[in-house]
């Protein structure tokens, strides 16, 4: 079969995106419109969005009633991006020395634990043979955050943000083992500098750290998850796709 033929059989296609609004989450549902696909579209903030589920992922009670509202509408899911990710005010001045367990867990309760709701409940809710699920990990759920990047720039990346993201990893290659007697899928697509209006001297510093010399655009990350959806990827399970520009790879 072609890779092709393999792609357009995401047609028709429910697909379940959480933060559906943010920028990786919002390229890759229009990208699953373009080719036919019907994403169901999940975020705490909806925008401009009419057809968006409000829902809390760090919230058991949201996800589970979003899921419920979901199942009236829809018999079947055939995938599953959890696209969404915490980033709190916090988030840029969060040092270790000034450690705070009650952030740490508002982290972990909406990247980590969320994502492991919205897999467990579609799976025990819908029709689910031949799910391929992706989740989104970080380069710096493999290896540290360089302190050189956050170097005269106003941006940061916390411990807790690292912790949470290696956690999908090792979450996903579990579930990936454990549902595969399922006929169920689940990878990890490990993104990394996406380019999101982040200030120049930011940039200039990535830059100078990444093998390509550059940050990525939307785009780049959008293709390799259509590529985990589809048909294209049916003997990858608990597989981790790295498009970090070979950050990792020093």
């Amino acid at each position: 079969m072609s890779l092709k033929k393999n792609i357009s059989n995401l047609n028709g296609k429910n697909v379940i995106v959480t933060g559906s609004s943010g920028l990786i989450g919002s390229a890759v549902v229009q990208e699953l419109k373009n080719i036919g696909a019907n994403p169901i579209c999940l975020d705490i903030h909806p925008g401009e969005e009419p057809d968006v589920f409000t829902c809390d992922l760090s919230d058991e009670k949201s996800i589970e009633e979003t899921i419920n509202y979901i199942k009236k509408d829809f018999q079947s899911i055939n995938g599953i991006v959890n696209a969404h990710q915490y980033k709190p005010k916090y988030f840029l001045n969060q040092e270790i020395e000034n450690f705070s367990s009650n952030n740490f867990l508002e982290i972990l309760k909406t990247n980590l634990i969320g994502t492991l709701l919205v897999c467990d409940l579609v799976v025990q809710n819908f029709e689910c043979e031949g799910l391929s699920i992706v989740n989104f990990g970080s380069t710096y759920g493999r290896v540290s955050s360089n302190p050189k990047l956050y170097e005269n720039n106003s941006l940061w990346n916390p411990v807790y943000y690292s912790v949470s993201k290696s956690g999908i990893n090792m979450m996903t290659k579990w579930l990936a083992v454990h549902w595969a007697s399922k006929k169920i899928r689940i990878n990890t697509i490990i993104p990394h500098g996406v380019e999101n209006n982040h200030d120049e001297k930011f940039i200039e510093s990535f830059k100078n750290l990444s093998p390509l010399n550059r940050m990525s655009s939307v785009e780049e990350v959008v293709g390799p998850v259509i590529f985990l959806l589809s048909d294209s990827s049916t003997y990858m399970t608990g597989s981790e796709l790295v498009v970090d520009g070979g950050w990792s790879a020093w």
